[in-house]
């Protein structure tokens, strides 16, 4: 399931996601944003992917503004799915520690429009209810996040093992 122009399977959701929501050969939808959307759904269960072209080449602004868009489409997705409900995302960020402009490290631009697109779903999203997620850097030109949903929001579990968030 990778986005055009992605080769590597390192920016994919875990196998166990295909599992749950099967691969059903549909193609990615291209926008004339510069962002591409693919929706699987099944037993159930939906999984939005969203690819941003070009992301890294973006200022900490446009980054920003990527973010968001991103997130602002998974929204749209899940609103037309029976499984409206974040419980899991992964964010595939280029160059993730790298610095941007005056900010120490890319994530806290992509971190900035994510937290504008929470604030937009509302006070039952944010800050109660956050889906578990992950950041993860890779050497590639796109932003790419995959979000798990169910039709039933989530119940938070601390791992004992760690630090409380």
């Amino acid at each position: 399931m990778r986005p055009p122009s992605v080769r590597s399977s390192l920016t994919d959701p875990p196998r166990w996601v295909s599992d749950l929501v099967p691969d059903d050969g549909e193609g990615w939808q291209r926008l004339a944003e510069g962002m591409s959307v693919r929706l699987r759904e099944a037993g159930g269960f939906a999984l939005v992917s969203v690819a941003a072209a070009d992301s890294r080449r973006l200022g900490a602004a446009g980054l920003e503004e990527q973010a968001l868009a991103a997130y602002q489409l998974i929204r749209r997705y899940l609103e037309r799915s029976g499984a409206r409900h974040p419980v899991r995302l992964w964010n595939h960020i280029p160059g993730i520690l790298e610095p941007l402009g005056g900010l120490p490290h890319r994530y806290m631009a992509f971190n900035a429009g994510r937290y504008r697109a929470y604030q937009e779903w509302g006070s039952n999203v944010f800050p109660t209810v956050l889906a578990a997620a992950t950041g993860v850097g890779h050497d590639g030109e796109q932003l790419i996040v995959h979000c798990l949903a169910a039709p039933y929001p989530g119940t938070p579990v601390e791992n004992p093992n760690q630090v409380p968030s």
